[in-house]
């Protein structure tokens, strides 16, 4: 009898390591996709900000008030995301707006801080799972 009990508490304590293992698992894929949440959530706001910087040269006077907005928004999602992301903070240190600026340059600067952002999204997809969880 006392084996018997002996076996139980062992299965049991095993049946709760593996619980635990895939608690955390779980716990460390809801992470990465938080994390591609924001990066994603950085990339609409560099391309909204690039359209707008785009309708303004264009013409769109109107869209000057709404600008400085959807920059701050930009930035305060590259500073809350915890990403290192250059060019993204780049778009925002270039005042587009200004006549010798060209349309040409706001277009390679935005497909720039698309294509880091995207990077980035890759990186966190890539991320490999533990042996035990990765297929073979």
């Amino acid at each position: 009898m006392e084996t018997l009990t002996v076996l139980a508490a062992v299965v049991s304590a095993l049946a709760a390591a593996g619980a635990l293992y895939f608690a955390f698992e779980t716990v460390e894929e809801a992470k990465g996709s938080r994390r591609e949440d924001r990066l994603a959530r950085i990339g609409d706001l560099v391309g909204e900000v690039g359209a707008m910087t785009y309708q303004i040269k264009q013409g769109k006077a109107e869209l000057r008030n709404v600008l400085p907005i959807s920059r701050m928004r930009l930035l305060t999602a590259i500073d809350s995301s915890g990403e290192t992301l250059p060019t993204c903070e780049g778009l925002l240190d270039t005042d587009f707006l200004a006549d010798s600026a060209t349309i040409e340059s706001l277009e390679t600067a935005v497909e720039s801080a698309l294509t880091e952002v995207k990077h980035a999204i890759v990186a966190v997809r890539e991320v490999p799972s533990t042996p035990s969880t990765s297929s073979a």
